[in-house]
């Protein structure tokens, strides 16, 4: 019965997360009328990255990320309210402007979201590492975080 209420909660309070966008909430209050749905469709439209090394840590816009280990396996988030328009990502991990580890994950046109995996071997710690998604097709910036990696 615990596992099916601790089910329970993490599907509501990820429902919620996902429901509550900040953004949205800032252009309520400081645009009405047509200025406000512009700015909603505008928003619609935006995509959004996050990282962490767990679903609900890359889902609660955690930046840093601490480890003992030397290899590090991250999971990626690619949101949007409207769907996803592309077929495949292109997924660049940069550390100090250089190239880390890239990758191409392919994602359903119909879905909002877009989990993929990164595996880092010997962990530099660095308050410098960038993720960037593109689109596949055409290298199109879909949108980027900047985060660190810390040695504990």
């Amino acid at each position: 019965m615990k596992q099916v209420s601790l089910l329970l909660f993490l599907s509501i309070f990820s429902t919620v997360l996902f429901a509550q966008d900040w953004r949205y909430d800032k252009a309520r209050r400081e645009s009405q009328g047509e200025a406000r749905k512009a700015k909603f469709d505008d928003l619609d439209k935006e995509y959004l990255a996050y990282i962490g090394t767990s679903k609900l840590n890359a889902a609660l816009y955690k930046e840093g990320i601490s480890t003992k280990d030397n290899d590090l396996r991250l999971v990626g988030l690619l949101f949007r309210n409207n769907n996803l328009d592309v077929s495949e990502l292109y997924i660049v991990i940069e550390r100090d402007g250089k190239v880390v580890d890239s990758s191409t994950v392919s994602c359903g046109a119909d879905k909002k979201w877009k989990d993929f995996y990164i595996t880092l071997p010997n962990v530099v710690a660095s308050e410098n590492y960038n993720l960037l998604v593109y689109a596949a097709a055409d290298r199109k910036l879909l949108d980027n975080k900047l985060f660190y990696i810390r040695k504990e």
